[in-house]
């Protein structure tokens, strides 16, 4: 998809924000120079320099370099395995964790929005000023997680990918394949100041509703989005040929269209 959409260089975040709003993807090295921008006079110069060889890393490689499984790979690249040049330079284990995960936020911060706030002196770091002026929420859909028929996994991750940057989850809401209900609840998230996750609903069985509601929620209209339809069809086409049954172009219609 970051192919067809000639986005090769952005994040995921970037190729689904382009596949649901039709938003002009950012490149990594875009964001990296907005984190830069933000980061500049908030570390001391030896932190600076290594949020800046993350950033390059990142620019490169992709986001998998920002997860903190990545810390000790990239101290070691960095300072040529030499862990205790690495604390001598950015200090103590603890502060060398707060330094990777406190420039992060800004990276999908428009320009000006975000502050860093992180000062070696006092351990505060960005993350801290995130939680304060944020509220993190998710919205869990579906009839088979209420029911119990499903184990609900999306509530643990959320608070694992959450927690490895430092922030925590403020709450979470389950609802039901229920339309009205559905919408109601984005609606709310929407009409707040929070960060809110959304998962489930967005199959293609008749009680999928989220993204008619999150449509109703928004008051647009909802549209089929070209690059996605072509995607659907070849795969589609794909499933024909390994099932080693003909495509039917009706079935298209049935599901797409």
């Amino acid at each position: 998809m970051q192919t067809l959409i000639n986005a090769e260089k952005s994040d995921l975040f970037d190729v689904l924000s382009y596949v649901a709003f039709l938003a002009d993807p950012k490149s990594r090295v875009d964001r990296a120079a907005i984190a830069r921008m933000h980061a500049v006079n908030q570390f001391t110069e030896k932190q600076t320099a290594f949020v800046n060889f993350v950033l390059d890393q990142y620019e490169t490689q992709g986001v998998d370099e920002l997860d903190t499984n990545k810390l000790v790979p990239l101290l070691k690249l960095r300072y040529g395995d030499a862990i205790s040049q690495a604390i001598h330079a950015l200090g103590d284990v603890s502060t060398v964790r707060k330094v990777f995960v406190a420039f992060q936020p800004a990276l999908y911060a428009s320009r000006g929005s975000v502050a860093i706030r992180y000062a070696p002196t006092t351990m505060q770091q960005s993350s801290d000023t995130v939680s304060k002026s944020y509220a993190f929420g998710v919205i869990i859909v579906g009839d088979e997680i209420l029911s119990g028929k499903r184990t609900d996994k999306h509530l643990a991750k959320v608070i694992e990918l959450l927690a490895a940057r430092g922030l925590p989850l403020a709450w979470a809401e389950y609802v039901g394949d229920d339309p009205a209900r559905i919408t109601a609840a984005l609606k709310r998230a929407l009409a707040s100041n929070d960060v809110v996750f959304s998962t489930g609903g967005i199959g293609a069985t008749p009680d999928d509703h989220t993204r008619q509601c999150a449509a109703a929620a928004l008051c647009v209209p909802l549209a089929l989005h070209p690059e996605a339809k072509a995607l659907i069809l070849e795969r589609m086409q794909d499933v024909a040929r390994e099932q080693s049954v003909p495509y039917d172009p009706r079935a298209r219609t049935t599901c797409i269209g």
